[in-house]
């Protein structure tokens, strides 16, 4: 039975640490290291690690010196495995207890270098299984790695989600790690390099096993950290671009969908974004305006649509009629919502 490393990061999740930690500690397969790295928590959550390590020998607690990044965090999780194999476990998420064995066992049997498996989105209390066409139980090599890179790109695709607790990965095969310049998203640069530079062979198990659950609060953001959300997600294009330039499969699709994908996440993110006013919203249109990074993505999004919705918000942004943007995309946003309410009823 080869040992496996489970990395948590944890960061100020008393509310929900215990529920994680027991969904591994209670795992089917014993052979396991739960690495749970705290980043200067302000909370209890160190204080619950070290209780639950006082349970169970397999919990190994490693303290951060500073607060940084969870790329960061995730790192040194990376950094102090010891098992053959390696998955990631958000902190507020919970698995099922057969997660790490399915895992393993497809792993050996399918004789991979990584498997994902399928997840259950958890939103209060309806719980949801994403489907998606590459959960077929499936082996992908050579060519068709670089299709499900490829795949990663398109932010409306949902067929191919990136996250990173859907993997196990052999440890030997890991040769990268999570960025620290990028902040938002991670996960994505991760996958691409993972999928492209460390392993040969991917298997899709067709299977839910872990669970990951909604903040239903949502995050209400002020100027100051969707500045840096902004940075981060126009370094990752930076550095997606890098990544498939150096395994040269860099095209102009390829360009036209990371601007695609880079604008969308931009406008959803102040579009689904709680808690903010017309004001809130103009201002964040000016200073993603103003970012000079977005000018390249803006050039190649422009080149790719006409449609009558975008030529009317390119002339207003011309016209720098921010104030009325905002308005139709506070306006657009409650009608959204009401939909999704309408749905769930």
């Amino acid at each position: 039975m080869k040992k496996v490393s489970i990395a948590v990061a944890v960061y100020n999740e008393e509310a929900h640490l215990r529920r994680c930690l027991v969904s591994l500690i209670n795992q089917t397969y014993n052979n396991i290291e739960i690495i749970v790295v705290d980043d200067c928590s302000t909370d209890n959550s160190l204080q619950i690690c070290y209780e639950y390590a006082k349970r169970d020998s397999r919990i190994i607690v490693v303290e951060k010196e500073t607060h940084t990044v969870v790329s960061d965090v995730r790192n040194a999780g990376i950094d102090n495995a010891t098992g053959e194999y390696i998955m990631f476990v958000d902190s507020d998420d919970y698995v099922c207890e057969n997660y790490v064995e399915e895992m393993v066992k497809a792993i050996e049997e399918k004789n991979v270098d990584a498997v994902r498996c399928k997840y259950i989105n958890k939103n209060g209390d309806e719980y949801t299984t994403v489907s998606s066409q590459w959960y077929s139980n499936k082996v992908f090599k050579g060519k068709e790695l670089i299709n499900i890179a490829k795949a990663v790109v398109g932010y409306d695709n949902k067929d191919m989600v990136h996250n990173n607790w859907l993997f196990i990965i052999k440890l030997d095969k890991l040769k990268t790690k999570f960025d620290n310049s990028v902040c938002y998203a991670q996960d994505a640069l991760f996958f691409v390099e993972v999928v492209l530079e460390s392993i040969s062979s991917l298997y899709f198990l067709d299977e839910a096993l872990y669970y990951y659950c909604y903040n239903k609060n949502g995050i209400t953001y002020n100027i100051n950290n969707y500045s840096k959300y902004l940075d981060s997600i126009l370094i990752l294009r930076e550095k997606l671009k890098i990544v498939f330039f150096r395994n040269n499969i860099l095209d102009s699709e390829l360009e036209k969908n990371l601007a695609q994908a880079t604008f969308n996440r931009i406008k959803n993110k102040i579009f689904y974004s709680k808690g903010l006013t017309v004001f809130k919203i103009r201002r964040m249109i000016k200073h993603t305006l103003k970012n000079r990074r977005i000018d390249e993505v803006r050039a190649y999004y422009s080149t790719e649509n006409r449609n009558y919705k975008y030529m009317f918000y390119k002339v207003l942004v011309k016209l720098h009629f921010y104030f009325f943007i905002a308005i139709c995309m506070k306006i657009s946003s409650a009608r959204a919502g009401y939909k999704r309410k309408l749905r769930g009823n």
